[in-house]
């Protein structure tokens, strides 16, 4: 049982990033649209956005994240061949 709004919200969140997990496997295996994946990433910001505001997440700190995952993905993945991020 969910003992507070916030174990509650963290749950769900974990639901909404397993729906979009199987909706990316989807679009894969089945070569669909992404229509119900934008359904579920929306979902995700809603969710992403009640953290922000209840003071669990702050947009700053996240938008700085940005760079140095794109920097982590040119390095590791075929993403960017022959691209740079600044």
């Amino acid at each position: 049982m969910i003992q507070d709004k916030k174990q509650e919200l963290l749950t769900i969140i974990m639901e909404e990033c397993a729906e979009i997990q199987v909706e990316c496997s989807k679009m894969i295996r089945f070569d669909s649209d992404s229509k119900k994946l934008e359904t579920e990433v929306g979902d995700l910001l809603c969710l992403l956005d009640i953290m922000y505001n209840w003071n669990m997440l702050d947009w700053d700190e996240i938008e700085k994240q940005i760079p140095r995952k794109r920097k982590k993905l040119e390095k590791w993945s075929n993403l960017f061949k022959g691209e740079t991020y600044e």
